[in-house]
């Protein structure tokens, strides 16, 4: 192989990943797009290998953190530097642990070491959502088995079927028909099993416990006027009237929740009793219930609070923010316990924003009883970007994890309802003002996933990984 073909397989691979991601949207290349990078790695010695996992991060990863240019030049210098280093680290923990062994198992273990680290850098204080099968959402039958196996199992999958192809292209050049064709065979029967549970996912029925009315706000006001908020009330009181004049808009359909998204409400209104009572009053006023995510300070701490403004008077129930972006909001608290909030109408498993690209928050509401999911967003800050969409397909795979319908309103877009299966019923365009009127569905359906987490994975992993090694084992006792 020439000296630089490595690195034009990696510059390929990520164009490629690129292409599958909105506004493109040409999901299926996924399941071929990391071959010319496993292939380029299997022929390179330990530190080219690095440089061509740090080239390929790069190429994805900046594309994807482009718009924070917009926020800070050093925020989006930061994460596209650095964030890169998350694949450099599967390739050296791949050299580290099984150095020793032949090519073939470093090359088939990489699924699990790329889960592994994902898994590492989703759920610990690091909180960056980077899983590759997010671009997935839009291909419903492949994306199914998330409900045993999570989010990170269509991850495992991805990557295995390309490591399959890559294995059995190895094993063609070098005239070993049998595993070739092996490998090609993994692939087509595990394609075929994948898409025939997710059929069979799509045409079943979920029984429904109860329907509420809802309207979702999308009062799409900018970023600037949210930081001016801070400093000038007359725009203060200019995007608080905005979504006051869509509470009134909404309120003549007549329908027992309005929701606001997260920044929909300014002001600390559950400090304020001026404020408080504004929104209590409109609670009262139209007979309907507000769920409202607003700046809340206690004790010391400031938090992202959403609570329900019933039309008793008062407030029926509250959650806060657990995962906070890595700028932003620095002075913020994070939640400790998530949980749902009982209405009389059914359990509501609310989440802010960021929260809604972790699984194991959805799955902890609906495993302490959640009947749908409802997601307060602002994507305002990120333009016409792959990340709005990209937050719409996490809300999908949260959907279906939990098998319940979930509720996103966004101030800027996509707000709308995605059904238990991951169907999007309504989708507002991004960057727009609109109010959403729908029935939305509740239902007791708990998943593998919800109930246990990521035990199906890791059984699922450990599976994997007992098979290539008793194949190199076998293998080797032959010689």
């Amino acid at each position: 192989m020439k000296l630089y073909y490595p690195y034009l397989l990696a510059l390929l691979a990520g164009f490629l990943i690129n292409l599958s991601l909105p506004p493109f949207g040409f999901v299926y290349l996924e399941w071929v797009a990391f071959v010319p990078l496993f292939y380029s790695l299997y022929y390179l010695s330990l530190w080219e290998k690095l440089f061509v996992w740090y080239l390929f991060g790069f190429i994805i990863l900046c594309v994807i953190v482009f718009p924070f240019i917009g926020y800070s030049l050093s925020v989006f210098l930061l994460f596209s530097i650095f964030s890169p280093f998350l694949y450099v680290f599967i390739g050296l923990i791949n050299e580290l642990v099984l150095g020793k062994q032949s090519k073939e198992l470093r090359l088939l273990a990489i699924p699990i070491l790329w889960v592994l680290v994902e898994l590492i850098v989703v759920e610990s204080p690091l909180a960056l959502p980077i899983q590759i099968s997010v671009a997935q959402y839009t291909n419903l039958a492949f994306i199914q088995i998330v409900d045993i196996f999570s989010m990170f199992g269509t991850d495992f999958f991805i990557v295995a079927l390309n490591i399959l192809l890559t294995y059995a292209l190895i094993k063609y050049q070098e005239k070993n028909f049998k595993q070739s064709l092996g490998a090609a065979g993994l692939v087509i029967f595990s394609l075929i099993a994948i898409n025939g549970y997710g059929a069979f996912q799509l045409q079943r029925h979920i029984a429904t416990s109860s329907t509420l009315s809802m309207s979702l706000l999308q009062g799409n006001v900018t970023w600037q006027n949210q930081i001016a908020t801070n400093s000038t009330r007359t725009i203060h009181e200019k995007v608080a009237d905005s979504y006051i004049s869509l509470i009134e808009q909404a309120a003549l359909t007549h329908p027992e929740y309005i929701i606001l998204p997260e920044s929909g409400a300014v002001g600390y209104i559950f400090n304020v009793p001026a404020l408080y009572q504004k929104f209590e009053a409109m609670a009262k006023k139209y007979n309907l219930s507000l769920i409202v995510e607003a700046t809340e300070k206690e004790k010391g701490k400031t938090y992202s609070n959403v609570s329900i403004f019933t039309p008793q008077g008062g407030v029926l129930g509250s959650n806060r923010k657990t995962r906070l972006t890595h700028f932003g909001e620095s002075d913020f608290s994070p939640n400790k316990v998530v949980h749902p909030i009982l209405t009389p109408q059914g359990s509501l498993g609310i989440e802010v924003c960021y929260d809604a690209c972790f699984p194991l928050i959805s799955g902890m509401l609906t495993k302490k009883g959640a009947q749908v999911l409802i997601v307060l967003a602002n994507d305002s800050l990120y333009g016409y970007s792959a990340i709005p969409y990209l937050h719409t397909g996490q809300a999908v795979f949260r959907a279906i994890e939990n098998r319940k319908m979930l509720v996103e309103v966004n101030n800027s877009g996509q707000s709308g309802l995605i059904d238990a299966q991951g169907r999007i019923l309504e989708l507002t365009d991004y960057n727009s003002s609109k109010i959403i009127n729908s029935q939305v569905a509740l239902n007791f359906e708990k998943t593998i996933f919800s109930q246990y987490g990521y035990l199906a994975l890791f059984v699922l992993m450990s599976l994997y990984a007992l098979m290539i090694s008793r194949r190199f084992f076998n293998e080797k006792n032959k010689r």
